[in-house]
């Protein structure tokens, strides 16, 4: 495990500081077939780690305010401790407040906030111990801050929470659902991902489908329907994961893919800072196999068991190893251009220019992410008319970015696998804490 540490899930052994390492715990000849991280969002760390071992049990670490590891209590725990007694868990899911798991007999069963009813138990009632949701049988399930989407054992897939503004939820309103809905009427979804008010799936015949807010979709920068759409053409998809800002998938070819949110951390993995509204792929490799996202930054395994890694690293989110330190500044020519959607100011000092003095900017982004910026100084040397925000004069000039210690724009080589390959990633809905689990 690695990553920001406030809670213990960097490396669970309870000192709060940002490590990588393996995990401690007390059953260490036991095997671990499954890890998942919860609490992901850009503004606060919630972070928490729910694991199922190959006896059955489930065992927890992290951030428990609001009961999403089911032990019946809100404490916070910040070394690895086991979850109740049942032998019987197979899958764990995790938001932000709250965590969905499978038992090894398709049951489904529910812990934690449920403010939006991402529970799934008819009611906005929130629970300190597993519950069970409903007495159908399940195959998969995920979560993220407040919605859930689960597949029924025969292929049908069903959405419940928080489905306001957004359609996240994806049965075509913008209701909030406490108890779970069928979202259209196929009964072939094999992969579903759940992200910050947005959805994907994957279709048996490999096709890729998404719904909800558009930021982390790719969906060409616009609002979809409330329902699942497909994405493309492409029939040969293999996984899909979501995170707050961007997404990755994998093809049945092994190749890679992202989109979305970019700027400044490279989470996307295509070698720049642009901002991608659309499918994009990252690099020629044809030996992907499984991926897994952060807030900001990504991971991904290819089939030798090599441990890769690309976007932010401020917090050590590849590992504790030599990538922490990573700095990049770099230099953009911008033009300034009409028409601001969303506006914000930027100040320089333009100390060899024609007038000389501080300068500042109204800006938007443009369609590669960066900014495109007017001259709103008045005075100063040249004339621009009391009160015009706007010269009419179409200048360039370069600005020097700032500099984010710890950000990789290409994946890059963390781990090999050789001798002991890595197996499975991290899934869920973590942000700045990550595991994986490798042969020993």
């Amino acid at each position: 495990m690695w990553g920001v540490n406030y809670y213990g899930t960097g490396n669970g052994v309870g000192d709060y500081s940002i490590a990588g390492q393996t995990l401690n715990t007390p059953s260490a000849d036991l095997t671990w077939t499954s890890v998942t991280g919860g609490g992901q969002t850009p503004y606060g760390y919630y972070e928490y780690k729910l694991f199922v071992k190959s006896n059955g049990t489930m065992w927890a670490i992290g951030y428990n305010g609001n009961a999403q590891m089911g032990d019946g209590t809100a404490n916070t725990k910040n070394t690895v401790v086991q979850i109740g007694s049942s032998t019987n868990w197979s899958k764990v899911a995790t938001g932000v407040y709250h965590s969905m798991a499978i038992k090894t007999d398709g049951t489904l069963w529910a812990t934690g906030n449920n403010s939006y009813g991402q529970l799934g138990l008819g009611n906005a009632t929130p629970t300190y111990s597993w519950t069970q949701v409903g007495s159908s049988t399940w195959t998969d399930v995920a979560c993220a801050s407040y919605h859930t989407l689960a597949i029924k054992s025969d292929g049908t897939l069903w959405g419940w929470g928080y489905n306001s503004s957004y359609g996240a939820v994806g049965d075509g309103t913008q209701s909030n659902r406490s108890s779970p809905v069928q979202i259209g009427n196929r009964t072939d979804w094999v992969k579903i991902a759940a992200g910050e008010y947005s959805s994907m799936g994957i279709t048996a015949d490999g096709k890729l489908w998404a719904w909800g807010y558009y930021y982390n979709l790719p969906t060409n920068g616009s609002n979809i329907s409330y329902g699942p759409t497909q994405i493309g053409s492409d029939t040969n998809w293999a996984e899909v994961s979501l995170g707050s800002w961007h997404g990755l998938a994998v093809k049945t070819t092994g190749t890679l893919w992202g989109w979305s949110y970019n700027n400044y951390y490279g989470q996307v993995g295509v070698g720049n800072f642009y901002q991608y509204p659309y499918v994009v792929q990252i690099g020629s490799a044809t030996n992907w196999s499984k991926i897994s996202t952060g807030t900001y930054s990504s991971f991904a395994l290819n089939t030798n068991g090599d441990l890769y890694a690309w976007g932010m690293n401020n917090n050590q989110d590849y590992t504790g190893q030599a990538l922490y330190g990573y700095s990049d500044c770099y230099t953009q020519n911008y033009t300034k251009s009409l028409g601001f959607n969303n506006p914000f100011q930027y100040s320089y000092t333009d100390s060899g220019s024609y007038w000389d003095c501080p300068n500042s900017y109204i800006c938007d982004y443009d369609g590669n992410g960066f900014p495109i910026c007017y001259d709103y100084s008045w005075g100063c040397g040249a004339t621009y008319g009391s009160g015009s925000y706007y010269d009419p004069q179409i200048i360039t000039y370069s600005v020097t970015q700032n500099c984010f210690q710890g950000r990789y724009p290409s994946p890059v080589l963390v781990a090999s696998g050789t001798g002991n390959k890595f197996v499975a990633l991290q899934k869920g809905f973590s942000g700045f804490h990550h595991a994986a689990i490798r042969t020993s």
